[in-house]
């Protein structure tokens, strides 16, 4: 503030705490009613009537004596909540926040931001009151809710997927992955798979087409899910766009850190036959160039001979000689 200095008016309330009622500034005819009790937060609601004079007042601050009012029941409450939910860093990749920004939170350090604090209240699903409330009642209140129902239960697992567009930014893109599968013995599946961003999610487009020499087999293949990036590792879930499909799981990581050119993981799925054995796999993920077409990356899809010289060297080496592993459901 400029031209003066606020000053606080106190009374004494019925419980003998010393309260702060109001602030006068003798710069400008103002007056601000203080009502400290208005929000559980501590944070003050204030009823403004002001006749300003001439003075080039710039802002008026609520003075460090009313910020050591604030009570640390938000502190202790998110600590709570933390404490329920799992690791710091899930959290805060959930709430979409920075780790060290939500530590001051934690610490009591600071009070989020409209913008933050709308944020927490979303992830949590939990009222702004609710979150400031004494901890004792916050305590109580929690202790007091109905079980969860399934569908609560897995918003945590829904959470995942929410606000992956940044930390999977550098994996955006068309690759072809490789892969055998128990339909296709002794050959090499290569399918297109685009990883794209869509408000705040990161969702997943796979196709696939082979067809065996002698015309026999025939595989067209069409699949979505959602991608996410959880200890360091890309993690993929997709089922088939028709209805009542399986759900396939592909964890991935790059050869190396700092590149993105290959990845290299294990996919969980079932075999397109009609036995539909579950396996599993080593795969490998090589980004498409950017001149390249989608149909000219979608005709290079299809089975091939683990020798053939259409294939990468360095995919043949990545993906190596061991074959998947399956059930066979005739087995006993």
């Amino acid at each position: 503030h400029a031209g003066g200095q606020a000053t606080p008016i106190r009374q004494v309330n019925p419980g003998g705490v010393d309260q702060i009622i109001g602030i006068w500034h003798p710069a400008v005819s103002f007056w601000l009613t203080v009502l400290p009790d208005f929000h559980p937060s501590g944070r003050f609601s204030i009823l403004r009537n002001c006749e300003q004079s001439d003075a080039n007042v710039s802002s008026l601050k609520i003075t460090d004596q009313l910020e050591a009012k604030m009570p640390s029941s938000f502190s202790q409450n998110l600590r709570w909540l933390c404490a329920e939910a799992g690791p710091i860093a899930q959290t805060c990749r959930g709430i979409g926040i920075n780790r060290q920004q939500f530590n001051r939170y934690l610490n009591g350090g600071g009070i989020p931001s409209a913008h933050n604090l709308r944020r927490i209240e979303k992830y949590f699903a939990l009222s702004e009151n609710a979150l400031f409330a004494p901890h004792t009642d916050f305590c109580s209140a929690q202790a007091a809710q109905p079980p969860q129902s399934a569908a609560a239960q897995l918003q945590p697992f829904n959470q995942l997927f929410q606000n992956q567009a940044r930390p999977l930014r550098r994996f955006l893109g068309v690759y072809h992955a490789y892969y055998c599968t128990p339909t296709w013995p002794g050959q090499v599946l290569r399918s297109l798979i685009q990883l794209r961003a869509e408000e705040g999610l990161v969702v997943t487009h796979t196709y696939e087409r082979a067809s065996s020499l002698d015309g026999s087999i025939h595989q067209r293949g069409r699949y979505h899910g959602l991608a996410s990036f959880q200890g360091n590792r890309l993690c993929m879930y997709e089922t088939p766009r028709r209805i009542g499909g399986f759900l396939s799981e592909t964890v991935l990581m790059p050869e190396h850190p700092q590149q993105t050119s290959y990845l290299q993981g294990l996919t969980l799925g079932v075999a397109a036959r009609p036995d539909q054995q579950p396996f599993s796999t080593r795969t490998i993920w090589v980004r498409i160039a950017d001149r390249m077409t989608a149909r000219e990356a979608l005709e290079l899809t299809g089975a091939y001979p683990k020798d053939s010289p259409r294939l990468d060297p360095k995919v043949r080496r990545l993906l190596g000689d061991q074959l998947p592993i399956s059930i066979n459901s005739q087995t006993r």
